[in-house]
């Protein structure tokens, strides 16, 4: 089970930087059990499930497809970093920002599941038991996760649910939570609060980096040479389609090159957000 005692804000750089630690810390441990997945031994791999679940989490990206394998590849990774940090010269301190992301997607998952309750997104009993939350905890948030959904601290979401007259439940377990049917209206009226994006990834949708203009990143964009990416003075060329959408997704602020609608000519678009978009628009 993981658990986290405060709510700390997180840049996506500190997670990425706090992953590659831990795994540079344990490389050789995980080198040595044949019985681990595969991705758990490719650090990109373990990098990139990471910012998946940071950016669900914020609402910036669209859930992940099969979201009940990123949070049981990055928990599992998570804690074994802990465990093994106990008897290693570690130079993770307390593993705070992948316990605090994989937290924070999780109270993004319930405010999902519960707005979209006519479908069930992943199977909750794969992932429930990780975060020690009982079938009654499903439908509402603790204090701690109203902070990481709406981006205050926690004193401050106490402060406003006490001038609002708004009243925690105590549940069977002895936490005190907001039930959703109250925590809803409270997150959609917060102005720091991002809903999220209601597209979820299937087999036939693929999530590219939306332009403020509405454009996306696709395959047509390729020209004789590859794939422009990167902002001003530092791009770069690629070939593939499907690496240059792996170096977009690393970038913390995605930059492409894409002619100009009215003079044809490329120019240089900086992607506001990522959307799930029909296979069929993207490769053509």
């Amino acid at each position: 089970m993981i658990e986290i005692s405060n709510y700390i804000e997180i840049s996506e750089s500190e997670l990425r930087n706090e992953v590659e630690a831990a795994f540079a810390g344990i490389e050789d441990f995980l080198n040595l059990i044949s019985e681990m997945e595969s991705e758990h031994r490719n650090c990109e791999a373990i990098v990139e499930k990471f910012v998946d679940l940071y950016r669900y989490a914020h609402g910036l990206r669209t859930a992940p497809v099969a979201l009940e394998i990123h949070f049981s590849h990055a928990t599992s990774f998570a804690i074994f970093s802990k465990e093994m940090s106990e008897g290693l010269e570690q130079t993770v301190s307390d593993f705070e920002c992948m316990f605090g992301t994989l937290n924070h997607a999780w109270a993004r998952f319930k405010f999902d599941r519960y707005c979209n309750s006519d479908r069930s997104m992943i199977s909750v009993e794969a992932c429930s038991g990780l975060f020690g939350e009982d079938d009654e905890q499903l439908l509402g948030l603790s204090t701690m996760q109203l902070a990481m959904l709406s981006g205050y601290k926690i004193q401050t979401v106490r402060n406003k649910l006490s001038e609002e007259k708004i009243k925690l439940c105590l549940n069977s377990s002895g936490k005190f939570i907001l039930p959703m049917h109250d925590a809803l209206p409270w997150l959609e009226k917060q102005p720091t609060f991002r809903m999220s994006n209601e597209i979820v990834e299937t087999s036939e949708m693929i999530e590219v980096p939306i332009a403020r203009d509405g454009s996306f990143f696709n395959e047509g964009l390729r020209n004789s040479k590859g794939f422009r990416i990167g902002k001003k003075g530092e791009e770069v060329l690629v070939d593939c389609f499907e690496d240059a959408l792996k170096d977009l997704r690393r970038m913390p602020t995605p930059y492409w090159r894409r002619p100009s609608g009215s003079s044809g000519i490329p120019g240089i678009v900086k992607g506001v957000r990522w959307e799930a978009r029909p296979l069929v628009d993207v490769k053509n």
